[in-house]
């Protein structure tokens, strides 16, 4: 799998088209570029106010815009909540940043998830301002909970579709990501039938990525994630073997990624999860 080279420059380079005022900083993809896009990232407020409204709250603001061309586009608006939160980022890369380093190295690992197109950060006095995450538009892209509640029937598509997701965050977690937030709902069916579909993830807002990687690399991604299926199933009447599921899990994820899991701490984590949520959920023995 292919990684960042050392001081690899996510400003200047042949990909990326760099544009910069004062106060203000646009990068875009090049292979993703188009005259709409251009347009829309000159004026985002003004397609983000004619757009399909998916979220209005806590400081972002996100929908599907129309562009000029007829093709759609994703943009979410991040503004600062409050004085301490411009305050928190002085020295910190904007969220967008994060979305767009995370973003650049899952397109080249070929995982599937909506590529960005561009961002936009402005700051004044080195304090963050309003920023803005423009990404692809996947028209087939189907949330994997509600996939999960048409499709995944009995036990065994449930352990099936734990086994494709248990290879797509190995394959993440070996390029050192760590995606932050698993839940059911930031996961996606693409093309999807009983048997044949892909699975691909969305909103990278809390991603990161580590130097180190390790087998402890992706444990909270890998516990979050069973506990949302266990809490799925819960709420389906969907009865699961646990310890199968754990021990199912485990087993996928090491045959992609070359680290042992500890199935102790896994179950654990899963545990944690579930307390959270208030979930009282009998495990079977391993």
């Amino acid at each position: 799998m292919k990684s960042y080279p050392e001081n690899y420059c996510f400003e200047e380079n042949e990909h990326f088209i760099r544009k910069k005022k004062t106060g203000r900083l646009t990068l875009i993809n090049r292979s993703l570029f188009s005259d709409a896009i251009d347009l829309c990232i000159q004026s985002p407020d003004i397609y983000l106010d004619k757009s399909t409204i998916l979220k209005d709250e806590d400081g972002t603001k996100a929908g599907i815009a129309v562009l000029d061309d007829n093709s759609k586009v994703f943009i979410k608006k991040y503004t600062g909540k409050n004085i301490s939160y411009s305050f928190k980022y002085m020295f910190r890369n904007a969220r967008p940043v994060k979305v767009w380093r995370v973003s650049w190295l899952l397109e080249n690992n070929n995982i599937l998830f909506p590529k960005s197109m561009a961002i936009i950060t402005s700051r004044k006095c080195r304090l963050l301002g309003d920023c803005y995450l423009f990404t692809q538009v996947i028209d087939n892209a189907v949330q994997s909970d509600r996939f999960f509640e048409s499709t995944l029937i009995d036990s065994d598509h449930v352990m099936e579709f734990c086994s494709r997701v248990m290879d797509l965050l190995a394959n993440i977690h070996r390029l050192g990501i760590v995606h932050g937030d698993c839940k059911l709902s930031n996961f996606f069916v693409e093309n999807y039938s009983e048997t044949n579909y892909r699975i691909g993830i969305w909103d990278l807002d809390g991603a990161s990525i580590n130097n180190t990687v390790s087998s402890n690399i992706g444990m909270t991604d890998i516990t979050r994630f069973i506990a949302a299926v266990i809490e799925k199933s819960n709420k389906l009447n969907l009865h699961l073997n646990i310890a199968k599921l754990l021990e199912h899990c485990i087993k996928c994820y090491e045959n992609k990624f070359d680290f042992c899991l500890n199935p102790s701490l896994i179950e654990l984590g899963v545990r944690k999860h579930l307390k959270r949520k208030n979930i009282n959920y009998e495990f079977d023995k391993m």
